[in-house]
């Protein structure tokens, strides 16, 4: 009976969870607080992604930012370091990672970090779960986007970056083809451009 009761709490966190995330999605920033509050009782993994999105809602880009690097601190001192695949090792790792991964894109919104700080964050997110479609194709964007940097400085090192750019956008298809209207046709023009 027990067993069932905490499943059952388990629910209705997520419950709560999801309803906030409506919320905010639509715009009710004080009902999605309201219900952020509610879920915060039950101690879900995800708690600490919706409560930073609602933060950064709300104009606290950098408030959210540093809420969300204490929380992987706290609730993830030593993920990825556990050799079990077990499901709940993946999901808690799926997880971390999508928490790191909101790090990254807003390390590179706010433009206060710099180029070698924001590649490791999106490294962190590929070590993290290396099977992340998401976070395969936001650090082969990455390397586009400094590949095209220093391609206007120097021809001669924008090759270094393509490997890991085909590399990562590779991964990103092999994983998952929610980025697929990007990836391919940004390869494609990358072997027309540098295949010849």
């Amino acid at each position: 009976l027990g067993l069932a009761d905490s499943h059952f709490e388990n629910d209705i966190g997520q419950y709560w969870l999801k309803s906030a995330k409506i919320a905010r999605r639509a715009g009710y920033m004080q009902t999605a607080h309201s219900l952020l509050l509610s879920a915060s009782g039950f101690s879900l993994p995800k708690f600490c992604l919706e409560r930073a999105k609602w933060m950064k809602n709300e104009g606290g880009s950098h408030e959210a930012l540093l809420a969300l690097e204490k929380s992987i601190q706290s609730e993830w001192p030593d993920v990825g370091l556990t050799p079990d695949e077990s499901r709940v090792v993946v999901t808690v790792n799926s997880t971390c990672a999508k928490a790191m991964l909101l790090i990254g894109q807003w390390m590179e919104e706010t433009a206060h970090y710099d180029q070698n700080t924001i590649l490791k964050q999106y490294k962190k997110v590929v070590a993290v779960n290396p099977e992340s479609e998401d976070g395969h194709f936001f650090l082969g964007k990455y390397y586009d986007r400094l590949m095209s940097v220093v391609a206007s400085e120097r021809l001669t090192k924008s090759g270094e970056f393509l490997q890991f750019i085909v590399r990562h956008y590779g991964h990103t298809l092999e994983y998952g083809n929610k980025y697929i209207y990007h990836c391919m046709p940004r390869m494609l023009s990358l072997w027309m451009d540098f295949g010849a």
